[in-house]
């Protein structure tokens, strides 16, 4: 069954008008050889916090054990050097870790783990705990047509991945460029000092630079990255699974601006009934936002209309750009918008909940 609810943002500046339109679819024991050293990451400074996420940053001695609280939640522990490690827990075989700079592995919730340095030189660890992932009802992240990994494996490398997350290792030589990929929202490890630059779907650029071992939160979006010096530029991504938050925003419109912008919300969404997939009908699930404009004279040309994230397949975000395209041309635009184009934000959501359980 589908239902439709309109959620309609908008701010008018310089005569130009953004509405956004939501059309939505209703789903073995072992021990180190020597006494461990306590590091309760309950104790210890947050490199980077927030409801989803929480990173600490950890020194191993040559020769030497951190003991971690048994987690209440799943983590993540990332090397950021080279090192020979032992990951011992409360119970079950010791696990050797021959890590590299960014290389990761797994950490059960309600397991208490030890992290032995069985080397010579001194290690560096970050242990992510996934704070929400356990969150009642959470709706898992859908696949997207524009994945890294598949989208462009010479840059995107898998290092570990599980049902709550996946840490992605990066590789960019002197100058190049990523495709434009899909990212989910997660932790962003600098490997290598970076001067890089973002171009979004919408044409948005974005310079940034950052340094060895830097920690910050990615939002979601679809853009490239592209490395701007002449030597390589290393990172990780631990993108998270679950759970898949997004936002909705339910405003008013002008009065003078509603008819319009109803009737041409009405054309797309009778448009994007009729043709529906059936990857839909059979409950798959997906948000894919375009941006889109009508000209003056009412018509949309190919170029006015641009996919800025999508979480969905090919035929689901096929299916809302061809919804505009067919819906066009509508009538040429009123008084009101002063002889401007009406630039448009339409979020098309696959059987997905108004709002995203275990996100608040």
């Amino acid at each position: 069954m589908y239902s439709i609810k309109k959620i309609v943002k908008w701010k008018f500046a310089n005569l130009r008008f953004f509405p956004a339109l939501l059309l939505t679819i209703l789903a073995a024991s072992a021990c180190p050889a020597q006494e461990a050293a306590r590091a309760d990451s309950d104790h210890l400074p947050a490199e980077l916090e927030n409801k989803h996420v929480r990173v600490v940053r950890l020194a191993v001695p040559a020769h030497e054990s951190v003991s971690l609280k048994g987690l209440t939640v799943e983590g993540v522990v990332v090397s950021m050097t080279q090192a020979s490690l032992q990951l011992l827990r409360e119970k079950g075989a010791p696990e050797m870790w021959d890590a590299t700079t960014g290389s990761a592995v797994s950490m059960r919730g309600g397991v208490g783990y030890s992290l032995e340095n069985v080397g010579d030189a001194a290690a560096e660890v970050l242990v992510v705990e996934l704070r929400d992932s356990y969150g009642f009802g959470q709706i898992q992240v859908p696949h997207s047509t524009f994945d890294p990994v598949e989208l462009d494996p010479q840059h995107f490398h898998v290092a570990v991945q599980n049902e709550l997350s996946r840490v992605l290792l990066v590789h960019l030589g002197p100058r190049e460029v990523t495709e434009k990929v899909q990212f989910s929202e997660g932790v962003l490890i600098n490997l290598d000092d970076a001067h890089t630059n973002q171009a979004w779907a919408d044409g948005a650029q974005r310079e940034v630079r950052q340094t060895t071992g830097n920690i910050s939160w990615g939002k979601d979006g679809l853009y490239s990255i592209q490395n701007l010096e002449g030597s390589s530029d290393d990172f990780m991504l631990l993108e998270l699974k679950r759970p898949f938050c997004y936002e909705t925003h339910e405003d008013d419109v002008s009065p003078g601006m509603k008819p319009y912008i109803e009737n041409a919300k009405d054309a797309v969404r009778e448009r994007w009934y009729k043709a529906m997939p059936r990857e839909a009908r059979n409950e798959g699930k997906g948000k894919v936002i375009v941006n889109w404009k009508i000209q003056k004279d009412g018509a949309v040309r190919d170029d006015d209309i641009v996919v800025t994230s999508a979480f969905a397949s090919d035929s689901l975000v096929e299916a809302a750009v061809s919804a505009i395209r067919r819906a066009a041309p509508f009538a040429p635009l009123p008084p009101i918008f002063q002889d401007q184009i009406a630039e448009l934000n339409f979020h098309f959501m696959y059987n997905l909940p108004l709002r995203s359980p275990g996100c608040d």
